[in-house]
């Protein structure tokens, strides 16, 4: 879940850098499929707190990185997603 993370916040400060005209031109240019270029930037969107709890390993059990991936569609409102 680590490296998704860091992955995640890698391409939003390259997006906010290159600014794209369309998620697919981008994650071309990274080499991945825009529906997971898109998962994985979503997951720089998580509240501090919750991205702290993930490295120290403090995470809920059932918290995996297939179920962290498997929907980012979390609330941007950091109290909605705690």
């Amino acid at each position: 879940m680590i490296t998704l993370i860091v992955k995640g916040h890698a391409l939003y400060d390259r997006l906010l850098k290159d600014v794209p005209k369309t998620m697919e031109h981008f994650a071309s240019k990274v080499g991945h499929a825009p529906s997971y270029t898109a998962r994985l930037i979503r997951l720089a969107l998580l509240a501090p707190d919750i991205i702290k709890a993930i490295l120290e390993g403090y995470q809920p059990p059932e918290l995996t990185a297939r179920e962290l991936m498997l929907d980012t569609r979390f609330p941007l409102d950091w109290d909605e997603q705690r």
